[in-house]
């Protein structure tokens, strides 16, 4: 079976899901230490923290769903030749589920008992595997490439900021560009690019704001040296 990839949802996801939780940490961090060098050097061990963990997890996602797909393939290849009438049963089952009609099912499974090497892509068919499997090694280094670049949006003013206004300026880029991924996200599923743009922005604000007030409030209570 080829294997391809179609990573743009490892893509979209990590992206997102760096630019948050670099936004978070560095607030975390400025309302702990209230120090840019310090929010800077959290944010990049953050990032590639992040970026690791969300390529792992990409890894062992696809990679256990294309076993879990080889697998019911294998079963149906063993069943067809250790019991043909068991094997034409699953196939009608699962042709009646995908809405196949009587004589279409039978005529399937009847051309997958005479000859077994139709089994694929009547698995195909039959919406029991996909025509094509995802590459895990893609999604990972998707998965990860992603997570880094969202996450450096939020770093990136800090590095070149003026002093005072470095995180300010962190919080006004990250905005945009958290804004701009949710109305892209909801215009592609066909719902208000406003709205979209406003959940980012809430999903986002409410994590900086949450950090930021567990730095300050873990400020008080440890006080930093």
């Amino acid at each position: 079976m080829l294997v391809e990839g179609g990573n743009l949802r490892a893509t979209v996801m990590g992206g997102t899901d760096g630019l948050i939780t670099s936004l978070a940490f560095v607030f975390g961090v400025a309302g702990l230490a209230g120090s840019t060098q310090l929010a800077i050097l959290a944010g990049v061990i953050s990032a590639v923290g992040g970026a690791l963990s969300m390529a792992a997890g990409e890894w062992l996602s696809v990679t256990s769903q294309n076993e879990k797909y080889r697998s019911t393939l294998h079963t149906l290849d063993r069943l067809l030749r250790d019991d043909p009438r068991a094997a034409e049963a699953t196939l009608l089952e699962a042709a009646a589920t995908r809405g196949f009609s009587p004589a279409h099912a039978k005529d399937l499974a009847r051309a997958v008992l005479q000859e077994p090497d139709r089994l694929e892509a009547a698995a195909v068919d039959l919406g029991l595997i996909p025509r094509k499997l995802d590459c895990p090694t893609g999604a990972a280094l998707s998965s990860f490439a992603s997570f880094l670049l969202g996450a450096t949006i939020p770093l990136v003013p800090l590095v070149i900021g003026a002093n005072g206004l470095s995180l300010t300026l962190s919080a006004a880029v990250s905005a945009v560009a958290l804004a701009a991924g949710g109305a892209w996200l909801a215009s592609n599923s066909g719902k208000s690019p406003l709205l979209g743009a406003l959940r980012m922005l809430g999903l986002g604000g409410v994590a900086a704001a949450a950090t930021y007030g567990t730095g300050v409030l873990a400020a008080k209570i440890f006080p930093w040296p």
